[in-house]
């Protein structure tokens, strides 16, 4: 008996060091190549308007909504809502980040309205429009009020 509980747990244990290895590997392998989701992103926001970066951004979520799916996305949305042009009423919605049940809320809607909301990777999606909404409405603020710099 005590020879099937060592073999037993020698197995778990290779099981977990494998699955530990791959993880690890499919980690470094994303982080290496972030810049390239990054650049593609900035590529596509030039010209088009923060619409056409969601839009991009969530068919690639649903092209691959592994772990690493998303945050290629994520990156690629990131950088491509940066250099885009704003989208007439794209922030009107959007909840500031400091109001957490509104933004629970907003963002359970618009995994909803994507076909995302089975999806666990599309709350921390969506937080990077509500990122960009608001940097956005401190940048506007910012340049209506000179005076408060």
């Amino acid at each position: 008996m005590r020879q099937r509980w060592k073999t037993f747990i020698a197995i778990v244990i290779g099981l977990v060091l494998l699955v530990s290895v791959a993880t690890g590997a499919r980690v470094y392998w994303l982080v290496r190549h972030l810049d390239e989701y990054t650049d593609a992103g900035a590529r596509f926001g030039k010209g088009k308007d923060n619409a056409a970066c969601l839009q991009e951004a969530l068919s690639r979520l649903k092209r691959d909504n592994s772990l690493g799916g998303a945050l290629a996305a994520r990156t690629f949305l990131e950088s491509c809502l940066e250099v885009s042009q704003p989208t007439q009423g794209f922030c009107d919605n959007v909840p500031r980040e400091a109001e957490i049940m509104k933004t629970i809320t907003w963002i359970h809607i618009q995994c909803a309205q994507a076909g995302l909301s089975s999806n666990s990777n599309c709350q921390k999606f969506f937080t990077r429009v509500q990122e960009h909404c608001e940097r956005s409405n401190r940048q506007s603020a910012a340049d209506q009020n000179p005076a408060s710099r």
